[in-house]
């Protein structure tokens, strides 16, 4: 791969063979990752790669997988005590948790209704690790678009905060969301201002610009 984006920069292009082969090769990686990945969360769930999980089992696997994927280098990928730790606390706490459970439930279940030919249905369902990595691939896969939809969610519900339509919240109200709302925004006034998103009113209130 990276002789091939050095092909690139060097104003020498890439062909139609080059190409393949980058995709080719950029698949076979995400593949391994993957892979790696999942074997972690196995192990951070007491389970082997080599045994056979029902349903419930994969359903922890997963969320782990994803997890672990969502806080990429930041994981902890060995102590079994702070990831079960880290998933109750999202489970109680996050907005973001339903959303993922619910994504990781979708690519379970639709990889069940695909392989149901395959399938016995006189025998209790069990997962080998295959069919684990095949699941992995399509929610690594999915991963993007479905991150996506929940931003505009998001955008959207910080929409429907700013009655006066322009595009910007006072700070009170985004701190105030009710306790059945899908979010609740709990970032700091110096990171909002880091980030560029805390803007000074006339009357020198602190207000969120909205996403753009």
């Amino acid at each position: 791969v990276e002789s091939l984006l050095e092909a690139q920069r060097s104003d020498r292009g890439l062909s139609l063979t080059d190409a393949v082969a980058m995709i080719a090769t950029l698949e076979r990686l995400i593949v391994d990752e993957a892979s790696t990945l999942l074997r972690v969360a196995y192990t951070l769930n007491s389970f082997s790669s080599t045994q056979e999980l029902q349903e419930s089992e994969l359903h922890e696997v997963l969320t782990s997988y994803l997890v672990l994927f969502e806080m990429g280098q930041k994981a902890n990928l060995n102590s079994k005590d702070v990831h079960r730790a880290l998933k109750s606390r999202a489970a109680s706490v996050s907005h973001n948790w339903p959303f993922l459970v619910e994504f990781e439930y979708d690519a379970l279940h639709n990889y069940l209704f695909a392989s149901k030919n395959k399938r016995n249905p006189f025998v209790r369902e069990s997962f080998a690790f295959e069919d684990a990595l095949r699941i992995v691939e399509t929610l690594a896969g999915g991963y993007g678009k479905w991150q996506n939809a929940e931003c505009q969610q998001m955008k959207s519900e910080l929409m429907d905060m700013d009655e006066e339509g322009k595009g910007i919240i006072p700070l009170h109200k985004f701190y105030s969301q009710p306790e059945n709302a899908d979010y609740h925004f709990t970032e700091s006034q110096e990171y909002l201002d880091k980030v560029g998103a805390l803007q000074q009113t006339e009357r020198g209130m602190p207000t969120s610009a909205l996403p753009t």
